[in-house]
């Protein structure tokens, strides 16, 4: 019986594997597996954000999946770095300041500066090829309609401007979008004329995404004569 426990032990130590070692409070080990049912190598991710390792910029720091640069693997607290944490900052990609208002809570003001036009610290954000008013831009637009209320003399001229991938019929539907908003929030429409100028009037080259981005724009100039 010894002879034949030798010859087994002997011809699995010659494949590479060997009798476990067994008595009191011993269990065989169990290895996890280091690849899929397929044979590839599964990628590791310690924090269990389903973004790899490699891939993530703080592996022991799960990725908050708040919609704010997520792709980076590391929690955001405070993206714009404005002091306002995200999960109060109304306006979490644009940096701004404190108000006790919610919606308006983090959010660049309006600088109120009247005299030719309504001149705001942050443009209205518009996606590439659309009309659609960002929701981070709400709160400006909020303000804009706050020094109408506050100047009923003022009437301005909406101009819509685009990047220059971006003509005349878009940037006066932005123009109107921005003016229909307005007007939602009790400003006379008699007041507000927009108007589209396509790409001609860049304020920053458009040879970078960060240049056209500020190229789409709206702008609020007085018509009145008032000033």
């Amino acid at each position: 019986m010894a002879r034949r426990a030798r010859f087994v032990a002997a011809a699995l130590a010659s494949v590479g594997l060997g009798l476990p070692a067994c008595g009191p409070g011993t269990r065989p080990v169990v290895s996890k597996p280091e690849a899929t049912s397929s044979g590839a190598k599964v990628p590791s991710d310690r924090d269990h954000d389903g973004i790899a390792d490699k891939d993530d910029l703080c592996p022991d720091e799960p990725e908050d999946r708040d919609g704010l640069e997520d792709e980076d693997g590391c929690p955001e607290s405070d993206v714009d770095k404005d002091g306002i944490p995200d999960g109060e900052d109304a306006c979490p990609k644009m940096p701004g300041t404190k108000s006790p208002i919610a919606n308006k809570n983090g959010c660049p003001s309006v600088c109120l500066s009247i005299a030719v036009s309504i001149r705001i610290t942050q443009v209205i954000l518009f996606a590439p090829g659309q009309s659609t008013i960002s929701k981070d831009s709400i709160p400006i637009l909020d303000d804009v309609a706050a020094v109408l209320h506050d100047h009923p003399e003022i009437e301005v001229e909406v101009q819509g401007h685009g990047d220059v991938n971006e003509g005349i019929p878009l940037t006066e539907a932005r123009a109107k979008a921005v003016t229909a908003y307005l007007v939602g929030k009790g400003v006379e429409a008699k007041r507000l004329s927009p108007k589209g100028f396509g790409s001609g009037t860049p304020i920053a080259p458009n040879t970078t995404a960060e240049g056209r981005a500020r190229n789409r724009r709206v702008a609020f100039v007085r018509t009145d004569g008032g000033a």
